[in-house]
């Protein structure tokens, strides 16, 4: 778990984020599901040290094409191999 400051965090999330989101609505079990919606948690230290989910939080579809491009580029990047079965 990433713990930040709410000003330091991205309204999308972080990449990394967004890419571990994007390899879990690829997995063998959701796979013939007809929507994925993807849902980052993000959390962030109040004043007093206490740690707190943020309100707001990064969504997307599997079916997203922008967000599946996007995610399918890095993936590649490090040498992936996209297979859609």
């Amino acid at each position: 778990m990433l713990i930040a400051p709410v000003p330091k965090i991205p309204a999308d999330g972080w990449p990394n984020v967004q890419a571990q989101l994007w390899s879990y609505a690829w997995m063998d079990c959701v796979l013939d599901a007809d929507e994925v919606i993807l849902v980052g948690q993000l959390w962030h230290r109040m004043h007093n040290r206490t740690i707190v989910m943020c309100h707001s939080h990064p969504i997307w579809k599997r079916d997203d094409q922008e967000f599946h491009d996007k995610c399918i580029s890095w993936f590649e990047l490090y040498g992936g191999k996209f297979v859609n079965k």
